[in-house]
């Protein structure tokens, strides 16, 4: 007895129209056709069809998009039902990973600069704000000492 498989099926369902929604916006963003998209890809017009009525594509399928649109495969592949859904926090990681590696070795050096440069930025900013708080604390403890010797 299998009591989650009615669940299960209507969550690839949606994932499945995930897909169908994110490649129905990327062929018109890109004013691509769908004999276009299976050109780019090197599938047959018929699969990419295939997907946008519905049907299930495989891991290759998503692949294949993948590297014709420049996107992810493992988020594709999320979109598809054919991996478990994500945070959008882990998913931003992943893409974040998937354009690092795209980079050349010079150009990755030059990339892990720049984030070490953002963290710094980021660490100062939160430790300027801690230090702003710290200050507005202390001047209302002094408004409220004062307030209480001057009461008494």
């Amino acid at each position: 007895m299998v009591p989650n498989l009615p669940t299960f099926s209507v969550k690839m369902k949606n994932m499945s129209n995930e897909l169908i929604v994110w490649l129905n916006d990327e062929l018109q963003e890109r004013g691509w056709s769908i004999r276009e998209m299976a050109r780019r890809a090197a599938l047959s017009h018929s699969t990419i069809s295939n997907i946008l009525s519905g049907g299930s594509p495989t891991f290759d399928v998503c692949a294949a998009i993948a590297r014709a649109t420049g996107v992810s495969p493992v988020s594709l592949f999320r979109k598809a039902g054919l991996l478990p859904s994500t945070t959008e926090e882990k998913e931003s990681r992943e893409t974040m990973l998937h354009w690092f590696d795209q980079l050349s070795d010079e150009d990755q050096e030059r990339a892990i600069v720049l984030l070490r440069s953002l963290a710094d930025l980021r660490y100062q900013k939160l430790k300027e704000e801690r230090e702003r708080e710290e200050r507005e604390r202390e001047a209302a403890r002094r408004r409220r000492a004062g307030w209480e010797t001057s009461g008494t």
